[in-house]
């Protein structure tokens, strides 16, 4: 398996307490994912920051924008 094999999609709603130990868990995988889609299901806590923050770090991170964010 290449690092191009496989994407991550993970919804989420108000989770900012494991959103941010979800993520660092997959960008520091020895195989590295293709993409890592993040989609807000309308979060009012600060996951939506940790989203925002993990997108700005790594290229391969996208955000849903049509979320309610």
């Amino acid at each position: 398996m290449t690092n191009s094999d496989w994407s991550v999609v993970i919804p989420y709603f108000n989770e900012s307490d494991c959103l941010s130990i979800c993520l660092s868990c997959i960008v520091s995988q020895k195989l590295k994912p293709a993409h890592v889609i993040l989609v807000n299901n309308g979060s009012f806590d600060d996951s939506i920051n940790i989203a925002k923050n993990f997108k700005k770090k790594y290229s391969h991170i996208w955000r849903d924008r049509r979320t309610l964010d």
